[in-house]
């Protein structure tokens, strides 16, 4: 209180009772939901008995400082939180035409478009009209694509120092995995240690988990399921084995073997980040070639393909005019074409006819391989990567 007071934060003739967060927070205005909103939700998660509402004031006055969760919360429970959107709540990011037809979560920072002239001059808008909307009308989600990272520190009081463990992810939680990072181990695994943003390489943590899901958001109500499904596998097989390495480890380190033991813990971690990018590359291939151009493909092993068409819900038909609109129905959408709107169908069209291709004739030698009971399709030990030219997006294999 004196400080504020020093530095004219607080007046105690003008401002009342002191609040600490009034006197040294920013008032963000319309913009508080940004902050507010992941708080409410993170609570809620923690505790649902709680009950707080999803509406506040610019500084939630009417929240807790702190919440005692309804159970006792573990690493699965932390991680799925990081991977929200929303999902059940009024505030449902896959819901509505700001999530397009197929439920994209993903809203884009408000930007001015006049001096990038990205779009017709007549479907320009101003920064000062990009940031005018009282209240901002896009929810900001605790996953968010531009995430590069997100962790969940483990620390337990019953294990030694040397087990202190942070479950690490890159890119936006609901596109990633979480792997096991040991503080006493020497090294970072490779795939989060190196890469670059101007160098797509299926080799490097992040570039696999973004290219799954900017890849899943074109389709992201049906694709998510396939991504909860992965990580579900990976990350359950990593939970089981983190008693019995640790019990190891610990019996290492009651010998003296605290090197031996950095050593395991180490290749332990490398060895699991390894594979998590090997299975998420994977992914991306199978659902490049699963969902594609309005359709998805069921049954790799059938011998006559039919794929599903998944055509368009009827809310968003009738939003666009498609079908006659209800009382409630929202208005038509308008948008604008371009050059980079047929630069990134084109892309589309490129990468989804190569994954299909790959993904086909995978299928082909499993086939080949064997001419009884299932095809299994082996994932490939190298994958193309590729590089940003000047003279355009040019594969490099």
């Amino acid at each position: 209180r004196r400080v504020a007071t020093r530095l004219g934060f607080y007046d105690p003739a003008t401002d009342g009772k002191f609040d600490f967060t009034k006197a040294y927070a920013m008032d963000r205005k319309h913009l508080s939901t940004y902050a507010t909103r992941r708080v409410w939700r993170v609570m809620t998660m923690a505790a649902p008995s709680s009950e707080l509402p999803g509406d506040t004031t610019t500084f939630a006055d009417d929240y807790p400082f702190d919440i005692k969760p309804d159970k006792l919360l573990t690493v699965k429970d932390v991680v799925a939180m990081h991977r929200d959107h929303y999902e059940g709540t009024p505030y449902d990011m896959t819901k509505g035409l700001a999530g397009g037809p197929y439920g994209d979560p993903s809203r884009f920072d408000p930007s001015g478009t006049i001096a990038s002239a990205v779009y017709p001059p007549e479907d320009q808008i101003s920064d000062t009209e990009a940031w005018a909307a009282t209240p901002i009308p896009f929810e900001r989600a605790i996953s968010i694509y531009r995430c590069s990272y997100s962790w969940v520190s483990e620390s337990r009081a019953h294990v030694p120092n040397e087990l202190g463990v942070v479950w690490f992810s890159q890119y936006a939680p609901h596109a990633s995995g979480a792997v096991p990072l040991y503080v006493s181990a020497p090294d970072i695994p490779k795939g989060f240690s190196s890469g670059s943003l101007l160098e797509f390489d299926l080799s490097v943590s992040y570039w696999a988990h973004a290219a799954v899901g900017n890849w899943a958001d074109r389709f992201y109500v049906h694709t998510i399921g396939d991504i909860k499904t992965l990580q579900s596998e990976l990350e359950e097989e990593l939970y089981a084995a983190q008693t019995g390495i640790e019990t190891a480890a610990k019996e290492m380190l009651m010998a003296g073997q605290k090197a031996a033991v950095s050593t395991m813990l180490g290749d332990y971690s490398a060895t699991a980040s390894a594979e998590e990018i090997e299975a998420w590359s994977g992914m991306l291939w199978k659902m490049i070639a699963k969902y594609k151009d309005g359709q998805r493909i069921d049954n790799f092993h059938a011998e006559t393909l039919k794929p599903t068409k998944l055509f368009y819900p009827k809310f968003w038909l009738q939003a666009v005019g498609y079908l006659p609109a209800t009382e409630s129905a929202a208005a038509p959408l308008h948008s604008a074409g371009g050059a980079w709107t047929l630069l990134s169908h084109v892309l589309v069209a490129a990468l989804s006819i190569t994954a299909t291709v790959v993904f086909m004739n995978r299928k082909a030698a499993a086939g080949n391989a064997s001419s009884s009971g299932p095809v299994v399709i082996e994932m490939a030990t190298a994958v193309p990567s590729y590089r940003f030219k000047q003279q355009g997006y040019q594969p490099v294999l």
